[in-house]
């Protein structure tokens, strides 16, 4: 148990010496609310076991950690995975808080995108890149505006106005969007790369 004005130097310092990688889920402060309006805070200092027959040493950072603060660590059960609805995220709470982040594919409608509708993007992109390249200048910024319920282009447009972000003037931007029901997807492009950005 650790007083609630040393949780957050503690957290920090054992997000450092001790992280919780393959863990990510599990929060690492459990509180309880005791009788009285005192609050009981306990802090997973590290992971003692790589299975149940298996204890791992103490580390030296959390040793000193543990010498320091006067802790006193006890061996305790937290969910290996991440919960997948919200009644294992309440049982898993149970056991020791954990963080849960509902699904968003099957979300009103929004899905990831078919074989069909990713080669459609794809050509677009193509056709915004040849776009940013045809300029008379060797780098231009180009946007295409695509209606994908059609799988036709909209508009599309260039510029020389070069960003700040590339003072080199060597890269430009390509930005594809889409209209997807009521909000638009977006794919952003450079001569050096290509990312996809969910509906903004």
């Amino acid at each position: 148990m650790i007083e609630p004005k040393l949780a957050n130097v503690l957290v920090r310092r054992l997000n450092q010496i001790a992280p919780l990688e393959d863990l990510r889920h599990v929060k690492r402060i459990q509180k309880k609310n005791l009788e009285g309006g005192k609050i009981q805070l306990t802090v997973i200092l590290y992971l003692a076991c790589e299975n149940e027959n298996q204890l791992i040493k103490v580390p030296q950072d959390v040793q000193e950690l543990i010498d320091s603060y006067k802790l006193s660590p006890f061996i305790t059960k937290v969910c290996k995975y991440a919960a997948s609805s919200k009644e294992e995220w309440e049982e898993q709470c149970k056991l020791w808080p954990t963080s849960y982040h509902p699904p968003t594919f099957n979300i009103d409608g929004i899905t990831g995108f078919s074989n069909e509708e990713s080669q459609s993007i794809y050509s677009f992109m193509r056709f915004a890149i040849e776009l940013a390249s045809s300029g008379s200048v060797v780098v231009v910024n180009a946007a295409v505006i695509v209606d994908p319920s059609v799988k036709q282009i909209i508009a599309s447009a260039t510029d020389q106005i070069y960003s700040w972000h590339a003072p080199d003037k060597t890269t430009g931007k390509v930005l594809l969007l889409g209209k997807l029901k009521d909000g638009l997807y977006c794919l952003g492009s450079s001569k050096r790369t290509s990312l996809y950005h969910p509906p903004c």
